[in-house]
C-alpha cells in the first residue's frame, strides 16, 4: 500500500509535539538536529507514516528500527519480509509498505533545467523534453521514476540516474501512467502541487491519502495497543 500525507500545514507547534512523542529517541534526537522548522516536520511526519502503514497491514505497533544495506537502503531490523521506502517534499509525504521489494519517490513539481536535464536524462528523454508541451512536469516525473527505481533496486544514483532512460514510455511529450521497464513496473499519481512515482516488482498497489485526523486516531490505537 502507497500512503500519502499532504496535510502540512496543519501541523502546527501543538500538533508537532504531539507527534513527537511517538517517535523513538533516536528519531527524535534526528529531527530536533534540524534547524528549518519544516525539515523537522517532514522528519518526524515520515517517520509516523511508516508507523502508521506498517500498523495498518500488519498490526505492528512497536515503533520500528531500522538496518541498511550496503549502498545505504534502509530495512526494518525486526520485520523480515516487509519492505518499506520513504520519501518527502514540501508539499507532502509518502510510504510505501509492501511484502516486496520497492521504491517511492513524491517531488513538487519543478522548472525544466537544462544542465540538470543533460545530467541525469538519457539521450532519448532529453529529445522528447525539447519537444514536450508540458516539459516542467515531464522533467518533474521523469526524476521521481529515475529516484524510485534506483531506490528499489537498492543501488543508489550513484551509477548515473541518466543510464534509467524511461524515453520508450512516452507518447506525444507525455509519459504513460502504468508501465513496466528494466524487469519492474512502475506507476505515476499526479496530484495537485506535485507528483508521486513508485517502482515495485508486483501488482499495482493501492494509494491511501491520509488525514491528520487519520494519522492521529492510529498513534494512539499504536500506544493503547
Amino acid at each position: 500500500m502507497v500512503y500519502i500525507f499532504d496535510e502540512l500545514r496543519a501541523i502546527d507547534d501543538n500538533v508537532l509535539r504531539w507527534c513527537t512523542r511517538y517517535l523513538p529517541r533516536d528519531r527524535a534526537e534526528k529531527a530536533s538536529r534540524y534547524y528549518r522548522r519544516d525539515d523537522k516536520v517532514l522528519c518526524v511526519l515520515s517517520y509516523l507514516l511508516l508507523r502508521y502503514g506498517i500498523y495498518r497491514e500488519y498490526g505492528i505497533t512497536d515503533a520500528p528500527s531500522f538496518r541498511y544495506g550496503s549502498c545505504g537502503k534502509p530495512y526494518l531490523a525486526e520485520s523480515e519480509g516487509i519492505f518499506f521506502n520513504l520519501s518527502h517534499c514540501s508539499s507532502g509525504v509518502a510510504s510505501f509498505v509492501a511484502d516486496i521489494e520497492n521504491g517511492i519517490d513524491i517531488q513538487d513539481w519543478q522548472r525544466y533545467d537544462q544542465k540538470l536535464a543533460d545530467r541525469i536524462c538519457g539521450e532519448g528523454e532529453r529529445i522528447i523534453l525539447a519537444q514536450a508541451p508540458q516539459r516542467d512536469e515531464l522533467f518533474t516525473i521523469l526524476w521521481t521514476l529515475k529516484e524510485s527505481y534506483y531506490k528499489c533496486s537498492g543501488a543508489g544514483i550513484s551509477n548515473g540516474m541518466s543510464r534509467a532512460d524511461f524515453s520508450r514510455n512516452c507518447a506525444d511529450g507525455w509519459i504513460k501512467p502504468d508501465f513496466k521497464e528494466f524487469g519492474l513496473c512502475f506507476n505515476v499519481k499526479l496530484l495537485k502541487g506535485f507528483c508521486v512515482s513508485i517502482c515495485h516488482r508486483g501488482e499495482k498497489p493501492e494509494v491511501e491519502h491520509v488525514s491528520l485526523r487519520s494519522l492521529r486516531r492510529e498513534l494512539c490505537n499504536m500506544r493503547q495497543g
